[in-house]
């Protein structure tokens, strides 16, 4: 395991997974908002879908709060 999670990481993973013929199984990826990391899914796995993981949406709306 790398010790980040960089956006090369990602795409080495995610060429990984697709090599050993994991096409149809990744349906929905969550993100964190890493750049590129949704494309990078989609282009592996196009029919996945691609979300805001919720941890990271309420972090970010709580930091407009008063």
């Amino acid at each position: 395991m790398a010790k980040t999670a960089s956006a090369s990481f990602w795409m080495s993973l995610l060429k990984d997974l697709n090599a050993l013929g994991l096409e149809d199984c990744i349906l929905d990826g969550c993100t964190d908002c890493l750049q590129g990391f949704p494309n990078a899914i989609k282009g592996f796995f196009p029919q996945a879908g691609t979300k805001l993981c919720i941890d990271h949406q309420i972090r970010n709306r709580c930091k407009y709060t008063v």
